[in-house]
Formats: C-alpha cells, structure tokens, sequence
C-alpha cells in the first residue's frame, strides 16, 4: 500500500502506520521521501463522541485518572475531552467524602480490637486491602479520632 495515497485521502499518519504495520515515525519518513506536504496539527475543537462517556462516569462520581483508567484512554485525553464537551471540573482533592458503610466498619475496626483498643490503620490496611489514605478519609468522615503511634488521641493542631 501507497502511504501517500492514504494519508492524502485523509487518514492520519497514525492511522497510515497501523494499516501499513509500520511505525509512525518509518510512516513520516516514507511521505517526506515521497514528497507530500503533511499537514499541521491542529487542536480539535469539538469534543469526541466518547466525550459523553467520560462525562457520564465523571459526574458519577469518579475523577479524572478512574475515568482515564476505566475506558483506557490517557488522563490528558479525558481531561481534553471533557474540557470540549464543557463539563465543570471539580476542584483538586475531589468532593468531600461523607461516612457509609465502609466507614462505619473501618471505624469499628478502629474502635474495638481484641485488647479493649482498636486496630491501628496500618493493620487495618493488611486486613482489609485498602489503602492507607483511603482508610484515613474514611475513618475521618466516620467522626473518629486518630491515635498517634503510642495509641494515644492526636493532639489538635493549632
């Protein structure tokens, strides 16, 4: 196949390369040879179709790396398309976390151990498989008080 005749009729160096089998950068090489003037990169203005999944699934409640992991498209695209698609973002950090039942559980694992006194986060973390800033936002918004390493309450910070 002609990768000049495709990428004239309108196929992106990418897409020439991966109908060929060959690399974009062998591709690139193969139309300066052949003479064509490549066309320049421009920023799409208007959003994907997929655009509305994202959309979907980041006012669901996930952020911005879930949505780029669960549909394997880079953050940088989902970010690009939601941005198109006109969706607000939310503010670093995410939304606020409330107490549920997860909560509640790791708060009474934290509570009551076997001793009269609860697990530290650490051992909760080797039970539970969460992780540890995710137990720490959970007991949190559970209204628990952390201990510090000797199990004593932390002191507050002024």
């Amino acid at each position: 196949m002609d990768v000049a005749v495709l990428y004239e009729e309108g196929l992106s160096i990418r897409a020439v390369a991966a109908r060929t089998g060959r690399s974009f950068e062998y591709t690139r090489l193969r139309l300066h040879a052949a003479g064509v003037e490549l066309r320049s990169q421009v920023a799409p203005t208007e959003p994907d179709p997929v655009a509305q999944e994202f959309a979907r699934l980041y006012e669901d409640g996930l952020g911005l790396n879930a949505v780029a992991e669960v549909t394997g498209h880079s953050y940088r695209y989902v970010r690009r398309q939601l941005h198109l698609a006109g969706v607000p973002l939310r503010p670093s950090g995410g939304q606020p976390v409330e107490a549920d039942q997860v909560a509640e559980y790791l708060a009474s694992l934290y509570r009551v151990g076997q001793f009269g006194r609860g697990l530290s986060i650490r051992a909760i973390q080797k039970r539970t498989g969460y992780g540890y800033a995710f137990i720490r936002t959970r007991l949190l918004a559970a209204g628990v008080e952390l201990r510090d390493q000797h199990g004593q309450p932390r002191k507050a910070v002024a």
